[in-house]
């Protein structure tokens, strides 16, 4: 089950730190103006979409 970002966020219990990522974390490169600040968050978006995924499937129960 994805999350779809074009989709409000859910309130409440509903909220988990994998919606947190689509809303928020995952724009933070967009948002940087510097090459140095862009390298380093395109490094820092790699590991978070490989920890997410990996969250996501133990939640899941599949890893």
């Amino acid at each position: 089950d994805s999350i779809d970002a074009s989709q409000p966020p859910p309130g409440g219990y509903g909220y988990t730190p994998s919606h947190e990522f689509v809303y928020k974390l995952a724009r933070l490169a967009d948002m940087l103006t510097t090459p140095t600040a862009r390298r380093i968050a395109a490094d820092r978006h790699r590991v978070m979409v490989e920890f997410f995924r990996r969250l996501d499937l133990e939640v899941a129960g599949e890893a």
